[in-house]
C-alpha cells in the first residue's frame, strides 16, 4: 500500500476515534525516519486490531432475554443479498450526496446549491465526504437516491457503488470539469505546467473519475459540453444541471457593501494554480491598457503567476492571494470590469460560466473569452463582451473604461439576464426535477405502513417475544392493505456499533443496527445515539405507525424520535422491563419479588441505586403514557400494568397467537415418558428448581430433554454432570419455528417450572396445540389456557414436592397419556387471528391521529 492510499484509509478510519486518527495522520504526513514510520504503521495496526476486537466483544447480562448472546458467528449475513421491491418501497425520497468537499467553490456550486434546490422542490438531502466510508455506507440504507460528486473510484468508493446496486438505489456521477477525459486533460496548457509528480497524480485521478462515471447508473454535468463527453461512457442518461444563483449569493448582492473605487478596477479571480495559461490570453491587452490608461488598476485575487512584464506597473496592481468566498464576492462587487479569459481548448469549452454569473449578479460588466459556456449566455455589446484576440480584448476593455454609462448599462442588463435564467427556482424546476423523476423510487399505492421494532429479528432470533414479532410481521405483510418494515438490533462482526444494514426476511424489509457493547446501564433505556439512527430510518421509511415490542438495549428513546417525527406508536408489553430494571421482577439472586403491581417503594429495597431506579421508572412511564395505546399479550400482563398504575383505558389485550400444528398422531402405548424443558439455564425460568425436583425422583422410565437455547447464540452453559438423575438426560440444541412439530412429536410432557409471573408462555400453547401434556407452575400468563386436570396440571410456584408428585404420578401411570388429545382446541389462538385484530387497532389509531393530536 503506498503512503497516499494509506493516509486516505486513515482518514476514512477516523470515524472510530477522531483524536487518535488525527494524530496518526499528522505523524504520517510529517517527514520522519524509517523507524518512526514503522512505529506509526504499528500503531495504526494496533488501533485496528483493538477496533476489530471491540466489534466482536459482546455483552452478557443475565437479566435480559437478548443479551444472553455472546456470539453470532453462526448466523448468516443477509445484508449481502440484493434487496427486492418490498425494500425499494421503503427507501424514501431523501437524496444522499457523497462528495469531494475540499474545493470550496466546487462545494458551493455543485453540492450546497443542490441541497437548496432539492429543498425548493420539497426534498431533504444529506451531504457526506466520500472519505468517510462507514458514514456513507450507513447513509445509503436510509436514502432514495445517491449522487457521487467528483469522487474517484477508489476501492472504498467502488464498494459504495456496489452497495447502491445491492440496495436498489439509483446512483449518479456528477462532475463540473473534463477531469475524466485523459486526452483533453493532457492537452490543457495549465495542467502541463504542473510539476511532474502533481501531473501524474492528476492523471491517476482522471482515470478513477472515468471509471466512476462508468460504474454509476446515470450522470450529471454542469455544461452541455461536459454532458456530450460523458454520454459515450455513461450507461444511462446524462443530465445537464448548470451552476446557478443561490439564496446566499442573492442576499450578498442585496446587502450593502463599500462603494466602488474612484479609479477603474479591472479584476480577475483565480481559484486554483491551473489558470496561468488562461490569464495569458488577456495579458497583452491588459499591459496595453495599463500603459494607456493611468487611472486603471488591476486587481488579482487568488493563485496566479503574473508575467514579469507587469512588474513595471506593480504600484497599480493589487494582489490578494486568498479570500474566503464571501469576502471575494464583496470585493468583486467593487470591480469596474470583470475578466473571464480562457485558453481555447475543448477542456475549457466544457467549463461553466461562473465568472460571468457572479459578476453579473453584482452588476459588474464582464469581458470573456468565447468559450462555449460564455457564448451561450453573453450577447456581445448587450450584456457583456466576447473577446478572442488581443485586439478584441483591448477594444472591449477600452470601451468600458471610457464610458461609465456603458458599464452601467451592460452590468444592469447582465444582472437582469442571470436573475431570469439562473434563479434557483427556475433551475430546480427545469433542470433538477427531471433528474429526480428518473432516479427516485416512484410513488407507491397508499397502504397502512407499519414499522415493527424489536431488539432481535430473524435470522438472529432469540426468545418468545422475537418469535411473536416475526410471525406478526409475516401475517401483517401478507395483508392487502398493509406494508411492514422492521427495525432491529444485531450483534455481528460485520456491523460495528450503530452501523446500519438493510436486508430482507421472507420479503419483509429489515433495517438492522449494530448493537454497542459495554453500554452504561442508562443506555439500556436512554440512548440518544440509537434514537438518532432510528430517526434517520423514520425519515426514510415514513411509517404511519410504529409498533414497539422488546426494545431493551435499543432503548426507549426511540419513542422520542417518533414524537419528534409526529408518528404515533404503540407498545406491546412482553415483560416487566418497562417497570422493572431487572426486566423479570426478580431480585438480585434471581428469585421472584411477587409484587402484584410494581411499587417504587418496594423496588428501592431491591435495587442498588434508588436514584437510578426512580429516574428510569419515571422516564419509561412517560413514554408509556405518550403511546397511542399499550398492548398486553395476556389478561395477566394487562392486570400487572393496571395494578402498577396504568389507566385501564390505555391498555388492552392483543393476545399472542401460535403457529397451527401439523396433524399429530395419538401417542402409542408405552411405559417410557419423554419430558421436555425449554427454559434455558436461568433461575427465574426454573432450571435449578427442576434440577432439585428430579433429584428426588427414584423412577427410571423417563427421558428428560433439556433444550439448550443459549447454544443457538454460542453461549452454552448446560452440563450433564450437574444433574443427578435415575432416568436418561439429553441436552439438545434449540429448534427453529418451522421445526416445532418435529420437536414435539417425540415429547409426552412439557415441563414449565417458571419461578416468575410471565406474560404469556408461547411454548405452553405450542405444546397444548400438539396434544402434549403440560405441568406448569402458577406463573401468570402461561396458564391462562391450561385447565387443571384436562390438558395439564398447575402447581404452586414454590411447591417442589407437588411438582415432583405430578411427574411421578405420570411415571406410575404412563398409559394416562396414551391417545391423549387436548379437549379444548377452540381456546387456542393463532397468529393470523392476532394479526387481524392488531391490524384493525393500528389502522384505527392512524385514522384517529390524523384528526386529533397525539396523546400527551
Amino acid at each position: 500500500m503506498n503512503l497516499r492510499l494509506f493516509v486516505t484509509k486513515l482518514r476514512q478510519a477516523q470515524h472510530y476515534n477522531p483524536v487518535v486518527m488525527r494524530s496518526l495522520v499528522n505523524q504520517l504526513q510529517t517527514p520522519s525516519s524509517s523507524a518512526a514510520r514503522i512505529i506509526n504503521l504499528s500503531l495504526w495496526g494496533l488501533f485496528h486490531c483493538i477496533r476489530i476486537i471491540r466489534t466482536r466483544k459482546l455483552p452478557f447480562n443475565q437479566q435480559s432475554h437478548a443479551s444472553d448472546a455472546t456470539s453470532t458467528s453462526a448466523t448468516s449475513n443477509p445484508w449481502k443479498s440484493a434487496l427486492g421491491a418490498s425494500s425499494h418501497r421503503t427507501l424514501g425520497n431523501r437524496i444522499l450526496i457523497i462528495a469531494e468537499l475540499s474545493l470550496l467553490q466546487c462545494k458551493k456550486y455543485r453540492v450546497m446549491q443542490k441541497v437548496e434546490l432539492f429543498s425548493l422542490l420539497g426534498y431533504e438531502s444529506t451531504v457526506l465526504p466520500w472519505t468517510d466510508y462507514l458514514a456513507c455506507r450507513n447513509a445509503l440504507q436510509t436514502h432514495g437516491m445517491v449522487i457521487f460528486y467528483r469522487t474517484p473510484a477508489t476501492p472504498e468508493v467502488k464498494k459504495l457503488v456496489a452497495e447502491t446496486q445491492r440496495i436498489g438505489l439509483v446512483s449518479l456521477f456528477d462532475i463540473d470539469d473534463l477531469v475524466f477525459d485523459l486526452e483533453e486533460y493532457q492537452r490543457n496548457a495549465n495542467v502541463q505546467k504542473l510539476p511532474k509528480h502533481e501531473f501524474a497524480i492528476l492523471m491517476d485521478g482522471a482515470s478513477m473519475y472515468r471509471e466512476m462515471l462508468q460504474l454509476t447508473d446515470h450522470a450529471i454535468a454542469s455544461t452541455a459540453a461536459i454532458a456530450a463527453k460523458m454520454q459515450p461512457l455513461c450507461r444511462g442518461q446524462v443530465f445537464t444541471l448548470e451552476n446557478c444563483l443561490d439564496s446566499h449569493l442573492l442576499e450578498l448582492a442585496a446587502s450593502k457593501y463599500p462603494p466602488s473605487s474612484k479609479e477603474i478596477v479591472i479584476g480577475y479571480g483565480s481559484g486554483t494554480r491551473t489558470h496561468d495559461a488562461d490569464f495569458m490570453i488577456a495579458a497583452p491587452a491588459l499591459l496595453q491598457i495599463l500603459d494607456t490608461y493611468p487611472n486603471v488598476r488591476l486587481a488579482i485575487y487568488g493563485h496566479l503567476q503574473l508575467p514579469d512584464d507587469f512588474s513595471s506597473h506593480a504600484n497599480r496592481i493589487v494582489r490578494v492571494p486568498f479570500l474566503e468566498p464571501d469576502d471575494y464576492y464583496l470585493s468583486l462587487a467593487r470591480f469596474s470590469i470583470n475578466l473571464a479569459p480562457l485558453e481555447e481548448s475543448v477542456f475549457n469549452d466544457a467549463k461553466s460560466n461562473i465568472k460571468f454569473l457572479e459578476a453579473s449578479l453584482f452588476s459588474v460588466p464582464s469581458v470573456c473569452s468565447p468559450a462555449a459556456a460564455f457564448r451561450d449566455v453573453v450577447r456581445n455589446g448587450e450584456n457583456g463582451f466576447l473577446a478572442n484576440t488581443p485586439e478584441e480584448w483591448f477594444k472591449a476593455l477600452s470601451q468600458l473604461i471610457a464610458d461609465p454609462g456603458l458599464r452601467h448599462r451592460i452590468g444592469t442588463t447582465a444582472r437582469q439576464n442571470v436573475l431570469q435564467r439562473y434563479s434557483p427556482a427556475i433551475i430546480a424546476q427545469q433542470q433538477l426535477q427531471p433528474v429526480l423523476s428518473c432516479a427516485l423510487p416512484p410513488k407507491q399505492e397508499k397502504k397502512l405502513r407499519v414499522m415493527i421494532v424489536n431488539l432481535l429479528f430473524a435470522p438472529m432470533s432469540f426468545g418468545g417475544a422475537t418469535i411473536v414479532t416475526e410471525q406478526l410481521a409475516v401475517e401483517l405483510a401478507a395483508m392487502d392493505n398493509t406494508e411492514v418494515c422492521v427495525f432491529t438490533g444485531c450483534w455481528h462482526p460485520d456491523l460495528s456499533a450503530y452501523d446500519t444494514a438493510r436486508y430482507e426476511w421472507k420479503n419483509i424489509p429489515v433495517i438492522a443496527i449494530g448493537l454497542p457493547a459495554n453500554l452504561e446501564r442508562t443506555a439500556d433505556y436512554d440512548n440518544p445515539d440509537m434514537a438518532a439512527r432510528f430517526e434517520e430510518t423514520l425519515h426514510a421509511v415514513r411509517p404511519d405507525i410504529v409498533h414497539f415490542h422488546s426494545i431493551q438495549i435499543l432503548s426507549a428513546t426511540l419513542a422520542d424520535a417518533c414524537r419528534r417525527s409526529g408518528i404515533p406508536y404503540v407498545i406491546t408489553l412482553h415483560d416487566a422491563w418497562w417497570l422493572c430494571e431487572r426486566q423479570f421482577m426478580v431480585r438480585a439472586d434471581g428469585t421472584y419479588c411477587a409484587q402484584q403491581g410494581v411499587d417504587l417503594a418496594v423496588c428501592n429495597t431491591c435495587t442498588p441505586d434508588s436514584a437510578f431506579t426512580h429516574h428510569r421508572f419515571h422516564q419509561l412511564w412517560q413514554i408509556m403514557e405518550n403511546a397511542a395505546l399499550l398492548l398486553a399479550p395476556s389478561e395477566f400482563q394487562r392486570n400487572l400494568y393496571i395494578q402498577s398504575g396504568i389507566s385501564p383505558d390505555h391498555i388492552r389485550v392483543n393476545k399472542n397467537g401460535i403457529l397451527p400444528a401439523i396433524h399429530r398422531q395419538p401417542q402409542k402405548n408405552h411405559d417410557h415418558i419423554t419430558f421436555a424443558f425449554l427454559g434455558g439455564r436461568a433461575t427465574h425460568k426454573g432450571y435449578f428448581y427442576l434440577r432439585e425436583v428430579f433429584s428426588g425422583i427414584a423412577e427410571q422410565n423417563y427421558t428428560l430433554r433439556l433444550v439448550d437455547i443459549e447454544s443457538k447464540l454460542g453461549a452454552s452453559k448446560m452440563k450433564t454432570d450437574s444433574w443427578q438423575l435415575n432416568g436418561k438426560l439429553e441436552i439438545v440444541p434449540p429448534f427453529e419455528q418451522n421445526e416445532i412439530d418435529h420437536f414435539f412429536k417425540d415429547i409426552d410432557v412439557l415441563l414449565f417450572p417458571s419461578q416468575w409471573k410471565e406474560s404469556f408462555g408461547l411454548t405452553v400453547r405450542e405444546a397444548i396445540s400438539r396434544n402434549v401434556w403440560v405441568i406448569a407452575t402458577d406463573c401468570g400468563g402461561p396458564i391462562e389456557d391450561l385447565i387443571n386436570g384436562k390438558n395439564g396440571e398447575i402447581i404452586a410456584m414454590k411447591d417442589i414436592d407437588a411438582f415432583r408428585t405430578a411427574i411421578v404420578r405420570l411415571l406410575h401411570n404412563p398409559g394416562y397419556l396414551t391417545n391423549y388429545q387436548n379437549p379444548y382446541p377452540e381456546n387456542l389462538r393463532y397468529f393470523s387471528e392476532q394479526a387481524a385484530e392488531l391490524n384493525a387497532l393500528l389502522g384505527d389509531i392512524v385514522i384517529h391521529t390524523k384528526t386529533a393530536p397525539l396523546h400527551s
